[in-house]
Formats: structure tokens, C-alpha cells, sequence
């Protein structure tokens, strides 16, 4: 009897036991929740009692780092079918303004990267990537983020304006002769110019305003008009070339010869490399001519006349030579590039003078 009752107690007492372990077992059920994580892009599901996402992350044993991505953050509560979303910090560099910093960080995203090192976007300031596109880890080395900074500027300063040059005919003075009777003076404005400047680089600019401060004063030079009439003293001849007869101011005719007329002045487009000297190696002057040597010798004197109305050219000397004067062609040297653009070709009748 006793037996019995010493099994009965024992039967109980393991019935007591196996209700409190059944009771543990539905309590801890009831405390542990599904959590899906996502490590450095790989993505499980595990249950777990742990409290909050500090605790769950010890719990797979993943060491908490500086700069490292978690979310929710570590302190939040841990709930069924939660997303933890974690990643270990990677460098990645950082251009701001052409001065390189280097980071590491969790975040994926331009914007909160920038956030996160205390970077500022102002004006009109953009980044590459976007602000709102996320780096990519997928090429060799750290990722860089170029932050460009972009702003505007006004500058004002003053320009010269140049003075141009203008002629006018004095009847009064003679042919080939000139005077400057005003000076020229440049003037100046004031412009207002608008920069957009990026990077310290200026990307563009435009002109706002100009304001004129001072006009410019043109230069005036006088160039003569008037025209020395040979003192003839005998008809010439018309012939293309005879022996003359008669003076011109006071100089014996030796032949007269009817040919044609070019002109030219010192410049590079007119008298190329020679400049303003001759083939005797004498300046280019008013009454200087260029003819063929074989036809006139240099060093003659002669005098010109129209034959076509255009003003004469009157006394000269033969000085100089010329590649396209050949035969009767004889070249007249002007100061002005106007009167020889004018002038074009010619009929001349040229008066060989003794010396």
C-alpha cells in the first residue's frame, strides 16, 4: 500500500514537472519574433528573443562599427517581421571644391553621405552622382563624390573705346601733302558683367550693361587736293615716244611718253616686304615713282600728266622699280591707301625732263 502511494506521488510529481516545462516552452514562444536581415546585401530570416537590434546583431555575432549603416537604429525595438537593413563602412572619396577627403561609411546614398561628414549643398552647388542617386562599390577602388560649387558674381570694369581716324580735303594744300589737325583720344565705358563661376573656374560670363564715361575724339588729319599746273612753254607731242620740244618750270622736254598708271603706297599689302624704301634705298615719298628701268632710267626727273581728268600727279623721280612694271607701266607712289585703291589703272603722259 505504501508502494503505491510512493509511485502515485512520483507519477504526480512528474506530471508537475513536464506542465511547467510545456508552459516555458508556449512562454518563450510567445516572446520571439521573425526578423528578416539584410548584411551587406545578403538577405535571411531568423527568429529571435532578442529586445532590440543592438542585442539582435550581437546575437549573429556582427560587430557594431564606427559609420556603420543600421535600420533601424541600434536602440529600436525589436518586432515580428521586422527589416534590419545593415551594412559594414566602406571608403569612399569625397571632391569638394578640388580638395579630396576620405570617408568610410555604411550609406549608400549621395545625399545622406554628404549628411552625414557635415556637407552642404548652397546656390546652385550639384554633386556626381546626384544628390539623390546612390554610389556604386562595382569598379576598382573607392567610389568618389565630386561636390561642384557654383555661384555668381558681378564685376564691373572699364573698357577703352578706340578713336578712328578720318580724313578731309584741304583745296587749299597741295596734292599728296597732309596734316593732323586733331589728335585722336580714346574714350572709355563702363561695363557691368555677370560671372558664373564654378570650381574658382569662370564658366560664363555676359554683359549686363555698358555706359559710356567718355567719348572717344577722332583723329583728323588734312590731306591736299590742290594740283601743281606744269609752266609750259611749248606744246608736247602726243606720240608715244618722240624727242619733245618746249619746258616744263624751267626744265628742258627730252621725249614724252603716254603710259599706263598704277599706284601704290607703303604698306605690306602694296609694296610687300620693300616697306617704305626704294630700290636707290630712299624713302617712299609724295612724287616718288617706280618704272622700268630699261624704258626710264632711275634717278630721272619727269613730270605726269592725266590723261583722263583724274587730278595730275606733276613733278617726280624715278626711285623705283616694280616686279609687274615692265615696259610703259609706270607705278605713283600716294601716302594715302584710299586714293590708290581709287586710283586703279590710268592713261599718263609722262614728260622725260633733262636734269
Amino acid at each position: 500500500m505504501m508502494e503505491s502511494k510512493i509511485q502515485i506521488g512520483k507519477l504526480r510529481a512528474l506530471l508537475i514537472l513536464a506542465a511547467i516545462v510545456i508552459i516555458g516552452m508556449g512562454s518563450t514562444t510567445l516572446l520571439s519574433n521573425n526578423v528578416t536581415l539584410v548584411y551587406n546585401g545578403e538577405e535571411n530570416t531568423y527568429t529571435t528573443t532578442s529586445r532590440t537590434v543592438r542585442e539582435f546583431l550581437g546575437e549573429r555575432n556582427i560587430e557594431i562599427e564606427e559609420n556603420m549603416y543600421v535600420k533601424p537604429s541600434l536602440d529600436s525595438q525589436v518586432e515580428n517581421d521586422l527589416v534590419i537593413t545593415a551594412r559594414s563602412p566602406k571608403k569612399v572619396i569625397i571632391l569638394d571644391d578640388g580638395v579630396e577627403k576620405t570617408v568610410s561609411t555604411g550609406n549608400l546614398n549621395t545625399g545622406e553621405i554628404l549628411k552625414q561628414f557635415g556637407y552642404e549643398l548652397k546656390n546652385q552647388d550639384y554633386t556626381v552622382p546626384a544628390i539623390d542617386k546612390d554610389i556604386s562599390f562595382e569598379g576598382k577602388g573607392a567610389p568618389l563624390i565630386v561636390i561642384n560649387r557654383v555661384y555668381h558674381q558681378r564685376d564691373i570694369k572699364i573698357v577703352s573705346i578706340p578713336f578712328e581716324s578720318e580724313n578731309k580735303e584741304n583745296p587749299e594744300m597741295l596734292k599728296g601733302q597732309s596734316k593732323v589737325v586733331t589728335e585722336g583720344v580714346n574714350g572709355s565705358k563702363v561695363v557691368t558683367v555677370s560671372k558664373t563661376i564654378e570650381n574658382g573656374q569662370v564658366i560664363y560670363e555676359s554683359v549686363l550693361k555698358e555706359e559710356i564715361a567718355t567719348k572717344p575724339i577722332n583723329k583728323v588729319t588734312e590731306v591736299g587736293t590742290k594740283v601743281e599746273e606744269p609752266a609750259f612753254t611749248a606744246a608736247a607731242s602726243n606720240d608715244t615716244v618722240n624727242s619733245g620740244s618746249g619746258t616744263i618750270n624751267g626744265r628742258k622736254i627730252l621725249r614724252t611718253i603716254t603710259m599706263e598708271a598704277t599706284a601704290y603706297d607703303a604698306s605690306y599689302a602694296s609694296n610687300g616686304k620693300w616697306g617704305a624704301v626704294t630700290a636707290l634705298g630712299t624713302n617712299l615719298r609724295p612724287g616718288v615713282v617706280a618704272v622700268d628701268r630699261n624704258v626710264i632710267p632711275l634717278g630721272t626727273s619727269l613730270y605726269i600728266e592725266s590723261n583722263d581728268g583724274w587730278p595730275s600727279y606733276g613733278m617726280a623721280v624715278a626711285e623705283d622699280v616694280g616686279g609687274a612694271i615692265k615696259g610703259n607701266k609706270i607705278d605713283l607712289f600716294y601716302e594715302s591707301a584710299s586714293t590708290v585703291r581709287n586710283f586703279g589703272r590710268r592713261s599718263v603722259k609722262v614728260y622725260v625732263l633733262a636734269p
